[in-house]
């Protein structure tokens, strides 16, 4: 099975197929784009950051609530969330449910 997704949401996408489809063996796909290209041609860098925050927030809840299957977060992309939820970007997250290992 191919996924395509956005830059930003392979890794969630992979975890959520691979807990569904457990079987089937699973690629993702997107557009080989860099942040700073794609923050230009979506044209609304609030809205990309605060998505790409809520994302990796929910790389780590898709696996407590068993939606997906694990992926640790390293400590820098932990450290990374805190730093913009703290900077202003936490409009997509879900309050109080701060992603961890």
């Amino acid at each position: 099975m191919t996924l395509v997704s956005r830059p930003y949401q392979q890794r969630r996408a992979y975890n959520i197929a691979r807990r569904l489809w457990a079987t089937i063996d699973t690629t993702c796909a997107a557009q080989n784009i860099a942040l700073v290209a794609y923050l230009d041609q979506v044209g609304d860098t609030d809205l990309v950051v605060n998505t790409i925050v809520a994302d990796t927030q929910r790389l780590a809840l898709d696996h407590s609530s068993r939606n997906a299957v694990a992926q640790p977060l390293p400590d820098h992309v932990i450290s990374a969330y805190d730093r913009l939820t703290r900077a202003g970007f936490p409009r997509r997250v879900i309050a109080d449910a701060a992603p961890s290992n």
